[in-house]
């Protein structure tokens, strides 16, 4: 009276098996881009990480420059300077997980020339949990044992599936940089999250402008900008530690104008991992029911 198409439960476990079958998954990617031109000096640097898994790690790694310099017949210079570098790291080791990402920006400018420089690193995955599954037997054939009623076996190993992760986290940071004629401007941002137990998650995002002019008679308009901001999500042994730090500052000659601002966020939480006890399946007994326990 058994059927082998009702046994949902043992195909759902193949399932499951097919989709566990895996160890570590990962990717780096970066690109960069720079651009000298008349007046002008951009760059810009990404980067980007993931690992999944256990014993694996991603790195990626950008940087660009760029510079333009022009000086006319009375000796009036024209220069900007542009850098970007950007920075990602995904590692999981021995169920560890750390995650990393780090961006940095520098322009300078003199004359009428424009220095701009922008940067974006993320990184980010999640440590796997490998458990040594003990695979319930198939019951034997009862014509009082229905399969299709037993809902909270078929439960049980949703849940695991569904708890079959370790930790979890993301870093990411910006910067952004501009030196124009009369103005030095930066910005900074930086974000991190951890989840689960033994990760760590960091990022740090740093960025500085300079204008300086000085004219004929010799009237100097000169501006400096820095922005640094700093993330931190961490979680170990079951404590939790999140901290954000932002730090800006500015400063100006003349008619020039100095401009910052920074932003950092930190955040997460722990996870509890239990230890649970199967209840064995009941033996079989004519008398006794499945289907009303």
């Amino acid at each position: 009276d058994w059927h082998h198409d009702d046994d949902w439960e043992h195909h759902d476990r193949k399932l499951q098996e097919h989709h566990d079958d895996w160890k570590s998954e990962g990717s780096a990617s970066a690109g960069s881009f720079s651009v000298s031109a008349p007046g002008l000096a951009m760059t810009t640097s990404v980067t980007s990480t993931y690992a999944a898994g256990d014993d694996v790690t991603a790195n990626a790694g950008a940087a660009a420059g760029a510079e333009t310099y022009n000086e006319d017949w009375w000796g009036n210079i024209d220069a900007a300077t542009a850098a970007s570098l950007s920075g990602s790291s995904s590692e999981i080791l021995g169920g560890a997980a750390s995650f990393e990402a780090l961006t940095s920006d520098f322009t300078f400018q003199t004359g009428d020339a424009k220095g701009i420089a922008a940067s974006l690193a993320d990184a980010g995955g999640y440590a796997k949990i490998y458990k040594k599954k003990m695979e319930d037997p198939l019951p034997e054939e009862d014509d009082d044992w229905h399969h299709d009623d037993d809902w909270e076996h078929h439960d049980r190993k949703l849940q695991e599936h569904h708890d079959d992760w370790k930790s979890e986290g993301s870093a990411s940071a910006g910067s952004f940089s501009v030196s124009a004629p009369g103005l030095a401007m930066t910005t900074s941002v930086t974000s991190t999250y951890a989840a689960g137990d033994d990760v760590t998650a960091n990022a740090g995002a740093a960025a500085g402008a300079e204008t300086y002019n000085e004219d004929w008679w010799g009237n100097i308009d000169a501006a400096t900008a820095a922005s640094l901001s700093g993330s931190s999500s961490e979680i170990l042994g079951g404590a939790a530690s999140f901290e954000a730090l932002t730090s800006d500052f500015t400063f100006q000659t003349g008619d020039a104008k100095g401009i910052a601002a920074s932003l950092a966020d930190a955040g997460g939480y722990a996870k509890i991992y239990k230890k649970k006890m199967e209840d064995p399946l009941p033996e079989e007994d004519d008398d006794w029911h499945h289907d009303d326990d």
